[in-house]
């Protein structure tokens, strides 16, 4: 087995947190003596936990079910969250089926077992209910869940390690005991010892001490990006300030720089949806409005309390809590809204309320006295109007702005003992246009004769006149004013046995006011999970269509179902299904819709060509119960959280545009001085090649091919090269301030491989079936070649790329120096590749020529010392479906990356791992390495797909990630990325400027000492 155990877990906030808490206590517990002797195991090495969800409509990728095959225990954090998640599902059947039953382990985090455990853990192939091995860490809070972890976790490592749960624990303790006495023994000898020993103590101490620090920076920076995941940014830049050596004397820790750039959205070119900050209340959120003019924010809590905040800076601008009765009692507040006049509207069960933001009441409406005393239930308000409609279950009431009573109906009396089937539905009321009338629902009781007719009514508010009309189901879930006199509504149908159950059956109907008739019904179905009504919302939105006609769509949604329908005939438009029930959209103008689902999805759909962007979906890793967009920020409602989420497409204030294209940018590349960019667009067809001087941006010259490979030299003089994979021709171009001049030209040079150009070397590699060429780039001559030999993949390295190593029919590792005409073949057993492969590189020469490393059959990479004529290290790694090997320039350290999309680094002088599983990154596929002004390699930047990677050169922690990044020049303090159709630039910040860009946005304000309490800073 490659791995241990496989993490299996949804990807919402609290999940996440304990899969990696799992993850981190697994790989680095500490095996007691005795268990090791009973069992052999010495550690637990390998845990896959995958951070990425795919979206629905794909299958399982391929590392994927890789891991799911090598992993020999599945474990499925569970809370209310997981049965909702198809790729979790999707998962655990895989594992059963590739497995059994008996390897699956379930870790509870929140609710019971019956709602968290997936119904693939709760009952077996036959439908019979089983009950998986389950460790139990629900808690109140992450604290109180971190603490029951150390006991609960060892049910996880007790299978992994072939023991009991028990003898586990009990050897535990043992050790824990053993490590005290050893520990109180050495400070016993240390005492008898400590006059001689003052000077090396000392240094000890200090030693330890800044070890400690070291810790509480890296523990600070996962702090701080925790925050940043909840969406509280700039506490986030506050506790990555406590992490690094601002202002304290503290060591330096590139994960606590990491940290800070992501906190403070630097880099961010607004392609990227991120956490802007969190608004915080004091219990969890109920509900949340905009203002008319959307820069403020109302929030009402589950204790009757509500807040407005100022949108732009996150500051509260005043909160009122529930005033009391005259029993002491807390009024309940049943809805709150912000008006354009600096005011909010707030509804209680006996009256409404305007407050300023002061707090002071402009006005008090009292209701106990409309009608007998019934609750007022809900509020609605008219923002163009300026009038609130009220209603009891048979009252309806509307106050205009001054608070003054201006139209009350209550529905007539019935005889005692009677059903009333006329009772008001609060959840379904809406406005017209013009805002002379409102539209409110029926919810109705079966009568004796066994019918339930629906209706809902519409009232003139100036006359006070209503209108009844009836819908083919009895209960009334929503509305929504086409116009001022036509109008859609759902209606739900009630279970004839149980009025207060659904049948899960509903209509979309379609009325004409005027002629006082219904013009289309549509039917769907939901899931019925309430007892009140469907989760049913729906929007209009009209466009232009590329034919000149004018289309105009009714869009709807209920539990994970979306249709458009024509307004006008009630023809079906569109629909589609999503992964997790719709809880928002966002729809401004033209044909394009943004949903938001329940699991943390934000889907892009297209009305006029009927398409969803499964390409463009993105994954907010929260769990969305309401979601709504404006002036550029989202608001998200979460699960039970006292957090109100904004997020936004961040922009570095300090980006540039360089140059705007007319296709798509696909790569922008400094040359080696920094004073010309190469730019290369297209995405289908011709493609084009143009280089520009970086200080003026003016165009220099540009060249049209079809599909290619290209690389930026600057060596003695500033070259692009690319070879056209078409027409197997090589090109190389010098770039001047007088244009673009051809130097050199190469026909039939054939590459079937990627990875074809060595910016170090200056060489091209191109193999397949008909042999490999080298080719020096400095020179466009050949270097050597061989076209008698079928090449299954191959590297270059050595002194001037002079060494090549490839695999051949025969599975032998080859090795030619091209200066002595001499070869090599390593015919150890292990040294066997996989044949054909496709996943990045899986053989790699050292600079220096002596190392060859190479992914084997078994998954181990291993590395062979040509002088020595041996292997001399193994390093497991799982890359069947992807590899990535890589040399450094001093040929000490081999980077690695397999299927777990981690960074490995091996150092081969030490023999061992220097840097393991620091971050996880997409695949890697060039590594650039980056000097400064003296000569010293200050940056490695790692490239991978649209990404860019910065590491520390002797960590390799990274410090940041750059979507869409494409080049650094230390020598311009510039960063390139392509965005779209422009190509623009970044400061390459250093910590100096960080720091400053971090005082600007927190207003050099700290954390409270509330906050350093909470957050453990001290």
């Amino acid at each position: 087995m490659n791995y241990n155990a496989f993490i299996s877990y949804r990807h919402s906030d609290l999940d996440m947190f304990v899969a990696k808490q799992v993850h981190k206590r697994l790989e680095t517990f500490k095996v007691p003596r005795k268990v090791q002797k009973e069992t052999g195991i010495k550690k637990i090495e390998r845990v896959f936990r995958d951070q990425e969800e795919l979206p629905i409509g794909s299958n399982l990728s391929d590392n994927i079910s890789q891991a799911l095959e090598n992993s020999e225990y599945l474990i499925v954090i569970c809370s209310p969250r997981t049965p909702e998640s198809y790729w979790v599902q999707t998962e655990i059947k895989t594992f059963i089926e590739m497995h059994d039953r008996d390897h699956v382990l379930a870790v509870l985090i929140e609710g019971e077992p019956e709602e968290s455990f997936p119904e693939a853990l709760r009952f077996d192939e036959n439908g019979n209910p089983v009950e998986p091995l389950a460790a139990d860490v629900r808690g109140e809070t992450r604290a109180a869940m971190k603490k029951k972890m150390p006991t609960e976790f060892m049910r996880l490592a007790a299978p992994l390690l072939h023991c009991t749960y028990d003898d586990l624990r009990q050897r535990h303790k043992e050790r824990q005991m053993h490590r005290m006495m050893a520990i109180m023994s050495g400070v016993m000898a240390l005492g008898v010892a400590f006059g001689g020993y003052y000077a090396y103590t000392a240094a000890q101490i200090q030693k330890n001490y800044e070890e400690k620090q070291i810790n509480q920076s890296k523990y600070l920076s996962d702090t701080a990006l925790d925050l940043m995941e909840d969406g509280d940014r700039i506490t986030a830049v506050q506790v990555a300030l406590e992490a690094l050596p601002y202002e304290q004397d503290r060591p330096y820790v590139a994960k606590a720089e990491y940290a800070l750039a992501q906190s403070l959205n630097v880099y961010s070119d607004g392609s990227q949806m991120g956490m802007e900050r969190s608004l915080t209340v004091d219990q969890p959120v109920a509900d949340f409005r905009f203002s008319p003019d959307g820069e403020k924010i109302l929030i009402r809590d589950t204790g009757s309390k509500f807040y407005v905040f100022d949108k732009a800076t996150g500051e509260m601008i005043f909160s009122m809590d529930a005033p009391l009765d005259e029993e002491y009692k807390i009024r309940r507040l049943t809805d709150a809204y912000l008006t354009d006049q600096d005011t909010v509207i707030a509804g209680y069960e006996e009256c409404v309320i305007c407050y300023d933001f002061e707090g002071n009441e402009v006005w008090n409406c009292q209701l106990d006295g409309v009608t007998d005393y019934v609750s007022f239930n809900n509020i609605y308000y008219n923002k163009d109007t300026h009038q609130t409609v009220t209603m009891s279950i048979d009252c309806v009431c509307v106050i205009d702005e001054n608070g003054k009573i201006v139209m009350t109906y209550e529905n007539p009396e019935v005889e005692e003992g009677q059903p009333d089937p006329r009772s008001f539905t609060s959840n379904a009321v809406a406005f017209s246009p013009d805002g002379k009338r409102f539209a409110i629902g029926r919810s109705l009781d079966i009568l004796e004769d066994g019918t339930a007719p629906g209706s809902f009514s519409v009232f003139d508010i100036a006359t006070g006149e209503m209108t009844e009309y009836q819908v083919p189901y009895q209960f009334v879930s929503r509305f929504i004013f086409i116009d001022d006199t036509h109008v859609a509504v759902s209606c739900d149908q009630q279970d004839p046995e149980n009025s207060l159950l659904l049948t899960g059956n509903g209509k979309v109907c379609y009325y004409d006011l005027a002629a006082g008739s219904e013009s289309w019904e549509y039917d769907f179905t939901f899931t019925p999970l309430t007892m009140t009504s469907s989760s049913f919302e729906f929007f209009v939105s009209d466009f232009d269509g590329d034919d000149g006609n004018h289309y105009q769509l009714l869009n709807c949604y209920v539990d994970n179902h979306f249709f458009s329908l024509d307004v006008n005939t009630g023809a079906e438009w569109f629909k589609c299904d999503k992964s997790s029930s719709i809880t928002g959209h966002n729809w401004k103008e033209g044909d394009m819709v943004v949903l938001w689902e329940r699991g943390g999805y934000m889907d892009v759909l297209t009305l006029e060509d009927r398409m969803e962007h499964n390409d463009n979906t993105k994954d907010t890793k929260l769990t969305i119960l309401k979601a709504q967009a404006r002036g550029g920020v989202i608001a998200v409602k979460q699960y039970s959280s006292p957090n109100l989420v904004l997020l936004s497409y961040p922009t570095d204030p300090n980006m540039e545009t360089f140059i705007e294209t007319t296709d798509s940018t696909d790569d922008a590349m400094f040359t080696e001085d920094g004073k010309y960019v190469v730019v290369r667009t297209g995405v289908s067809g011709d493609h084009t090649i143009t280089a520009y001087d970086f200080k003026s941006g003016k165009e220099l010259g540009s060249i049209t091919c079809a599909s290619y490979d290209l690389a930026v030299m600057g060596h003695d003089h500033d070259f692009f090269v690319y070879h056209q994979g078409g027409k197997d021709c090589l090109e190389k171009y010098e770039i001047s301030d007088k244009g673009l001049e051809l130097v050199g030209s190469m026909e039939d040079v054939y590459a079937n491989n990627d990875n074809i150009f060595n910016l170090v070397t200056y060489s091209f590699l191109g193999y397949g079936y008909g042999g490999y060429t080298v080719i020096d780039l400095d020179t466009m001559k050949v270097s050597f070649q061989d076209d008698q030999i079928n090449i299954h993949c191959a590297a270059t390295g050595g002194e001037n790329g002079n060494t090549i190593a490839f695999i051949s029919d025969e599975n032998v590792v080859h090795v030619k120096n091209g200066k002595t005409n001499s070869e090599t073949l390593i015919r150890e057993d292990s040294m066997k590749a996989i044949l054909g492969y496709e996943g990045g590189n899986n053989l790699a020469v050292s600079p220096d020529g002596n190392y060859i490393a190479l992914l084997c059959l078994d998954n181990q990479v291993r590395i062979y010392d040509m002088s020595k004529e041996m292997i001399i290290a193994e390093v497991p790694l799982g890359g069947r479906s992807f590899c990535f090997l890589h040399f450094t320039p001093d040929s000490q350290h081999l980077l690695m990356q397999g299927n777990d999309y981690y960074l490995h680094v091996y150092d081969i002088e030490k023999g061992a791992m220097v840097q393991d599983n620091s971050a996880q990154m997409y695949h890697i596929s060039e590594v650039e390495y980056l000097e400064n002004d003296k000569g010293e390699v200050e940056k490695i930047a790692l490239h991978a797909g649209s990404v860019m990677y910065l590491l520390t050169p002797d960590t390799y922690e990274v410090t940041a990630h750059i979507i869409n990044g494409c080049d650094i020049s230390l020598k311009n303090d510039i960063i390139l990325c392509a965005k779209y159709k422009a190509v623009v630039t970044f400061p390459y910040y250093t910590l100096d400027e960080l720091y400053e860009i971090a005082e600007e946005q927190t207003g050099g304000e700290r954390l409270s000492p509330e906050k350093r309490v909470q957050l453990n800073v001290d």
